[in-house]
C-alpha cells in the first residue's frame, strides 16, 4: 500500500484534496487514488484557491498554538454499508480520530473520497463527497446505492476538542472526545 504522508511536524498545514476536479477524473486518474481504494486528503482548504475561510492561518492549520497537529488523512473504502441511510460515528483515540461512514450514493457509479480534512471555524472538519467514478460511456443503475468508509487521521499533540462529518457538504455528525 502506499501512503502519502501530508504532514509532518506541528506547524505543517493540511492539503487540498479534489476540489472542483471530481467530475472528471476515472479511477487511478487522481493523484490521492492508491491501488488499495484508499484516498488521502489534501490540505484542509475547501476550495481551489486555498482559503478555507475559517478561524485558521490560511493554511489549514488552527491559530491557536495549543490545538492538536494534523499528520495524515487517509479514506478506506469499505464496499456496501450493512443497512440503508447516511450515517457516520467518530471514535477517538490519544493520537487519531476513525470515521466509520455510510455515504448515499445517488447511483451505483459513484462512490465516497476524502475531500478535504482540516480545521474550519475551531472544529476538524472531514469531507466525505461521491464521486462519480464511471466513463462517459458507462451506464450506471440508476438506485441509491450505500457505501460504506472508514477515514482515518492522525494528530500531533493530541486531538481536536470537535470533529464535524460531512458529506457532500451536509453536515453529518458533530462529536467530541469524552
Amino acid at each position: 500500500m502506499h501512503r502519502r504522508t501530508i504532514l509532518r511536524g506541528a506547524a505543517a498545514g493540511v492539503a487540498t484534496a479534489l476540489a472542483g476536479c471530481a467530475e472528471n477524473s476515472t479511477p487511478g486518474d487522481d493523484p490521492t487514488d492508491s491501488e488499495d481504494g484508499t484516498t488521502e486528503a489534501g490540505d484542509g482548504s475547501d476550495d481551489a484557491d486555498g482559503d478555507s475561510g475559517g478561524s485558521d492561518g490560511g493554511d489549514g492549520t488552527p491559530t491557536d498554538a495549543d490545538a492538536p497537529a494534523l499528520v495524515d488523512a487517509a479514506l478506506e473504502r469499505r464496499g456496501d454499508c450493512s443497512e440503508p441511510g447516511t450515517a457516520a460515528t467518530v471514535a477517538f483515540a490519544d493520537d487519531a480520530v476513525t470515521v466509520d461512514g455510510c455515504l448515499e450514493a445517488a447511483n451505483g457509479c459513484i462512490y465516497p473520497e476524502l475531500a478535504s480534512a482540516g480545521y474550519e471555524d475551531d472544529a476538524f472538519v472531514v469531507a466525505v463527497e461521491g464521486v462519480d467514478e464511471s466513463d462517459p460511456d458507462e451506464a450506471c443503475t440508476q438506485a441509491i446505492e450505500y457505501r460504506a468508509y472508514e477515514a482515518t487521521a492522525s494528530f500531533e499533540g493530541g486531538v481536536p476538542a470537535t470533529v464535524e462529518v460531512r458529506h457532500d457538504g451536509e453536515l453529518v455528525t458533530e462529536a467530541r472526545p469524552e
